[in-house]
C-alpha cells in the first residue's frame, strides 16, 4: 500500500494505536509530529501549551513512556507531564477537534513507521 494514500478516515484511532505498539515510534517522532501538526518549530514547543499536552499524552500513553523521559523533550518536570496527560483527558471528552488532532498524529506516525519498515530500518 502507498503510504502517502493513508487517511485518518481509513484507520479508526484504535487500529492505529494498536499498530503503533506493534511498531512503537520514537520519541524524536512524535516531537516532530507534534511540530508538524500545530505547525511550530521544535524549539517553540514551549510557546504553545496544547502541543506540550498532546505530546506528553501521546508519548506516555502510545509509548508508555516514563513522565521524566517525556518531560525531557519539553522542559516539563514528571508532574507537569502527568498534570498535561490529565488535562488532555479531560478535554477529549468533549473537543471533537482534539480527537481529530490525534487521529492525524496517529496516521502521521503510523506513515513514518511503515516508511522505516519498507526502508528496513524497523
Amino acid at each position: 500500500m502507498d503510504v502517502a494514500l493513508l487517511r485518518a478516515d481509513d484507520f479508526p484511532l484504535e487500529k492505529i494505536v494498536d499498530f503503533l505498539s506493534q511498531h512503537p515510534p520514537t520519541l524524536g517522532d512524535m516531537f516532530q509530529a507534534v511540530c508538524w501538526l500545530y505547525k511550530i518549530k521544535p524549539d517553540e514547543i514551549s510557546t504553545s501549551q496544547l502541543a506540550r499536552d498532546v505530546f506528553a499524552y501521546v508519548a506516555t500513553n502510545w509509548t508508555m513512556k516514563q513522565t521524566d523521559r517525556v518531560g525531557a523533550w519539553t522542559g516539563m518536570s514528571s508532574y507537569q507531564v502527568f498534570c498535561a496527560v490529565k488535562r488532555i483527558k479531560f478535554r477529549l471528552e468533549e473537543d471533537e477537534l482534539l480527537r481529530d488532532d490525534l487521529d492525524l498524529l496517529g496516521v502521521r506516525l503510523a506513515e513514518k513507521a511503515l516508511e522505516k519498515r519498507t526502508r528496513g530500518h524497523d
